[in-house]
């Protein structure tokens, strides 16, 4: 079940990833061109993700740039998908009577759609890796638990009916009856 369920998040997260991918286009397209942004696109998507899988395998306590990292990637991300959506927003003029935003000014309405469609998101990709990072992290731990063996109370008796222990002592008297004794220095001078 948990690999079905990890394989959901997974799928999930691969599929956001490359909507948000290509909506920082948008934004990496105003100061570069071609393949650069595309590059970009791509260098930021996979330094979030290496960053929030590194949360796996490090510590607690040496996790902290790593988590600096990924907040500034995530807000870039964040970023480039509301400057996607507000280059292009067309008809939303209806979300805005649904809202109730109809006294606010038309640039203000299409900043608010902005941020609410562009930060979505990431928050949402965020969430699938860090699900199936924890899910994928505890299978790890259940795997690492050492193995425990309950101590047999004082008095119990059970133990002793199990193991044998009257051939156990024969052979070891017959181990000691076989062994040559040692010479002592004192007689062999003499």
């Amino acid at each position: 079940m948990k690999i079905l369920s990890c394989s959901v998040f997974g799928a999930l997260y691969l599929l956001v990833s490359v909507i948000s991918l290509i909506c920082s286009t948008y934004f990496f397209k105003l100061a570069h061109t071609g393949i650069m942004s595309w590059a970009l696109a791509i260098g930021f998507e996979l330094g979030a993700m290496s960053c929030l899988l590194s949360t796996m395998v490090l510590p607690r306590n040496k996790q902290g740039l790593v988590w600096v990292m990924f907040v500034i990637l995530t807000l870039f991300q964040c970023m480039g998908n509301m400057y996607a959506a507000y280059v292009s927003l067309e008809n939303y003029m209806d979300w805005i009577d649904m809202f109730g935003l109809n006294d606010m000014e038309e640039i203000s309405q299409k900043r608010v759609l902005a941020a609410i469609s562009g930060i979505i998101l990431p928050l949402v990709a965020l969430g699938f890796i860090r699900i199936m990072a924890d899910m994928l992290q505890s299978n790890t731990e259940e795997s690492e638990q050492p193995l425990q063996i309950e101590a047999p109370a004082v008095g119990d008796t059970s133990i002793q009916e199990e193991i044998p222990v009257k051939e156990e002592t024969e052979k070891v008297e017959e181990k000691v009856e076989t062994e040559p004794e040692p010479v002592k220095e004192e007689e062999s001078k003499k």
